[in-house]
């Protein structure tokens, strides 16, 4: 295996997560509606654990987001910056690494949240209210 392989697979995978954690957020969230009290009421009522799990998937989302317009923007002002200094498109160059540390820290900041989220609150949630019975 080249280097440049497993780097192609890491950055896959590191894809896929942040597809499979944005979709949990979603889910989440809606399952965090299904299983509010007082449907149909001006203000139905929410466990807590239920506000504080959905509370972290909206932060989840939000780093997310922060994540991606991050990475765009390091990217495009890197790319910039070569243009600037007469690297022809085809080129080869290595970029630094410390721009990429933001956001790996992100990336682990949006995964840790969205697993808080489920295995701190959502999930005994679900298993007080259904299997403590």
């Amino acid at each position: 295996m080249k280097l440049d392989e497993l780097k192609s697979a890491y950055e896959l995978r590191s894809s896929k997560v942040s597809d499979y954690v944005r979709q949990l957020s979603f889910a989440g969230i809606g399952l965090v509606w299904v299983f509010r009290d007082g449907a149909g009421q001006e203000a139905p009522h929410l466990d807590s654990r239920l506000i504080v799990a959905a509370l972290l998937m909206a932060v989840t989302l939000t780093i997310d987001l922060i994540h991606y317009l991050l990475g765009t923007i390091i990217l495009f002002l890197y790319f910039r910056h070569k243009e600037k200094a007469g690297t022809k498109r085809d080129d080869e160059f290595t970029m630094t690494e410390a721009l990429t540390w933001p956001t790996w820290i992100l990336f682990y900041l949006k995964t840790g949240t969205m697993l808080m989220a489920y295995s701190w609150f959502l999930i005994p949630f679900l298993w007080a209210r259904f299997y403590s019975r």
